[in-house]
């Protein structure tokens, strides 16, 4: 705990390392305990600029990689004995540590960045179809213009 690393597949072969290897995360050492198989949240995460890492929540800290201004985020996902209270305990949470910056989503909700960014591509393609139809029209009409006497 608190120095290991959980890679996927492709980082550890770009990486060239294997499990129980040794890298280096910004001034600390973590060990590779394994590689990650599935991530059965991550359609519901959204855009991801590189490839998925676990660290231990003790990792960050040793890295000396978090300083102000540093993009950073921890998700966690909370077990319920009582799923259909999800929403509920969620507000509460958000509530009762305001300050601490949180959010709440439930699996109801994970997918909200893909539900985002399709209806942001059907406005993208709706645009591009308008546009096609307004350059064939100015296109014929040029056409018929040139025909006719």
């Amino acid at each position: 705990h608190g120095a290991a690393i959980a890679l996927a597949p492709a980082a550890a072969e770009r990486l060239g390392v294997t499990v129980g290897d040794t890298i280096r995360v910004g001034v600390a050492n973590l060990r590779v305990v394994g590689l990650i198989a599935e991530e059965p949240d991550r359609l519901g995460a959204g855009f991801a600029l590189g490839l998925p890492a676990l660290i231990d929540t003790a990792a960050p800290d040793t890295t000396g990689l978090l300083q102000p201004g540093s993009l950073y985020e921890r998700d966690y996902g909370i077990l319920l004995t009582r799923p259909a209270g999800a929403k509920a305990t969620g507000e509460r949470l958000v509530r009762r540590f305001a300050d601490a910056g949180w959010s709440s989503r439930t699996s109801g909700q994970a997918a909200g960045g893909l539900k985002r960014g399709i209806g942001q591509l059907g406005q993208f393609l709706l645009l591009v179809g308008l546009s096609a139809l307004a350059i064939a029209g100015v296109g014929v009409g040029s056409g018929v213009a040139a025909y006719l006497p």
